[in-house]
């Protein structure tokens, strides 16, 4: 899973935040969350809990998701979270969704 293209993203990795990547996968597919953190064994469960949660509420259900976290809290977790879960909604609504090189989303508004 880490050598693939992911669609959106959201963070830092600086001290503090979280780096958040998402990628589709097909229907049927649920999630796959790879956790990377100095404290995941004290919290790693916990950072799970939160980011499994948080896709929940914006209805994402199948996806690779990659946390590079650097002790976040749960605010910064949920809020890097929601923000790439928008930008992933966003992507895979889009005309362009689906198509090789559209990830990034740069190609504008068609007439």
């Amino acid at each position: 899973m880490e050598n693939a293209a992911f669609e959106a993203q959201a963070g830092s990795l600086e001290s503090g935040d979280l780096l958040v990547l998402l990628r589709h996968k097909g229907r049927g597919g649920g999630l796959s969350i790879q956790l990377h953190s100095p404290v995941k064994a004290q919290f790693g469960a916990h950072v799970t809990q939160v980011v499994e949660a948080v896709l929940a509420e914006h209805n994402i259900h199948d996806a690779d998701v990659l946390i590079n976290d650097r002790g976040a809290l749960d605010y910064a977790i949920r809020a890097r979270v929601a923000a790439c879960a928008e930008r992933f909604r966003a992507l895979s609504s889009s005309p362009a969704a689906g198509c090789p090189g559209s990830a990034s989303g740069s190609e504008g508004p068609r007439p």
